[in-house]
């Protein structure tokens, strides 16, 4: 919509430059994708927490201090906890995604809607007004 008749009608303009629907339709498609990691995620982090961070735990326990080169283990600990977290985080928000958008209920009510483009009437007497001037 031009500005002018933004103006005239009192509605906002749209930056279609940052807000196109290609761009609109490569991010759902991302967000598709990602909600197909959340299983992996889910099975991911049970690994580290069901496993090796257990395994961090019981070497602690059972294993006397002086023989433990505390540096190496903490250093150790440390990067698998940011790496758990790193994958929580993703979790976290794909589980909320997932909870709160139905991506088959996306897809039907985007093909069930009629094409504009046979059933076009004008809808703004001053650009039909201008248009029909323009037709021969």
């Amino acid at each position: 919509m031009s500005l002018a008749k933004a103006a005239r009608h009192e509605v906002e303009t749209i930056d279609f430059e940052r807000f196109n629907l290609k761009k609109i339709l490569e991010t759902i498609d991302y967000l598709i994708d990602a909600l197909r990691l959340k299983a992996t995620a889910e099975r991911q982090l049970k690994v580290f927490d069901q496993s090796i961070l257990q395994d961090y735990l019981h070497v602690i326990e059972l294993t006397e201090l002086d023989q433990i080169d505390a540096q190496r283990l903490v250093a150790s600990l440390q990067t698998n906890r940011r790496a758990r977290r790193q994958i929580k985080d993703l979790k976290i928000i794909l589980s909320a995604l997932a909870k709160s958008f139905d991506v088959q209920q996306f897809l039907n009510i985007l093909l069930s809607e009629p094409s504009l483009g046979s059933q076009y009437y004008f809808r703004d007497q001053a650009t039909a007004t201008q248009i029909k001037e323009m037709i021969h």
